[in-house]
């Protein structure tokens, strides 16, 4: 193998890793979003993103989150 496909695969490896860590980040978002229309939360959660009560960088903090959660397990997504 070159020098350039080893570093092509290791692109792809890379590539292959973020693409999963976008798969559960959506998941697990798209499980949040249903959980608050579905508990009636609607209103409440446009408050909430109107009073900017997120902090900085909320894609931050909700992968942070995420990443030590235990209720998220990649296998059943």
């Amino acid at each position: 193998m070159t020098n350039w496909q080893e570093t092509a695969q290791a692109y792809q490896q890379e590539i292959d890793r973020l693409n999963e860590s976008v798969k559960i980040e959506r998941e697990a978002k798209n499980r949040a979003y249903s959980f608050i229309l579905q508990s009636g939360l609607y209103s409440q959660w446009v408050e909430f993103c109107k009073l900017g009560l997120y902090g900085e960088n909320p894609h931050k903090e909700c992968a942070e989150y995420l990443s030590r959660s235990p209720y998220i397990d990649p296998k059943n997504i």
